[in-house]
């Protein structure tokens, strides 16, 4: 990758595009062996969320970080005395 954002820098457009495996197309046995050799020496993990998994694990923090506020706070105690 630290490849790819030098060669950014100096005006190359790098593009990254599924292929078809094993369907004769030049630089695919070199692809598969560089993607294995990398899997192997790092522990990558590639989980994609969907995006209403987003929404929802940003909302709980929020209601998280806003309860513990209300926890927390002693402004207009009869208002939250009245709430709970």
């Amino acid at each position: 990758m630290k490849k790819a954002i030098v060669l950014e820098r100096i005006n190359w457009t790098i593009v990254f595009t599924w292929i078809m495996s094993h369907a004769g197309n030049y630089g695919e046995g070199f692809a598969d062996k560089v993607a294995k050799e990398a899997a192997r020496k790092y522990d990558i993990s590639f989980y994609r969320n969907p995006i209403s998994e987003i929404y929802q694990r940003i909302t709980d923090q929020i209601m998280a970080t806003w309860q513990t506020h209300w926890n927390r706070t002693t402004n207009a105690l009869p208002t939250k005395e009245h709430i709970e």
